[in-house]
């Protein structure tokens, strides 16, 4: 099941039950790997818009972290191992808003001079599922757009 360039599959039974997750998953499988190869010919194509998303993303985190962990190292000069496990989630939901925060000032710095289309890519295709929801939703949020929150349920 690794490589499926070239194949056709014909599932039997996939209007319910394990038929059909069988043809969620391979459908699913294929987008994902349409969309990874769209968004590596986009980056190849404006090397710029990427490098410099990569920046902007990384640039808050950083300092965030570094003043987080100094104001922790006042509070608790020596920490113990169990204090230091405590404040790893901190440092990881620092890391995590830092990076949104990136993302936002990224599209609002550059969309006055970057076509939407060259920068939608970037924020539709990531690859990563939850990262994917918030870029997309970040994406549409900077541009105005209405989202549809109704699922399709197949009946």
């Amino acid at each position: 099941m690794n490589e499926l360039n070239g194949k056709v599959a014909l599932v039997t039974g996939a209007s319910r039950g394990i038929g059909a997750s069988i043809a969620r998953m391979l459908q699913e499988r294929m987008n994902n790997r349409h969309q990874r190869e769209t968004l590596r010919k986009h980056q190849a194509k404006y090397p710029f818009v990427t490098i410099a998303l990569f920046l902007f993303t990384l640039a808050p985190p950083i300092p965030l972290t570094i003043v987080t962990a100094r104001m922790l190292k006042q509070l608790t000069p020596n920490p113990r191992g169990w204090q230091i496990m405590m404040a790893t989630p901190l440092f990881i939901l620092i890391f995590v808003f830092g990076m949104l925060l990136g993302a936002v000032l990224f599209l609002i710095v550059m969309k006055p001079f970057i076509k939407r289309e060259i920068l939608e890519p970037h924020f539709i295709y990531p690859g990563v599922p939850i990262a994917s929801s918030l870029s997309a939703l970040l994406f549409q949020w900077i541009y105005g757009e209405e989202r549809d929150t109704r699922k399709e349920r197949s009946p």
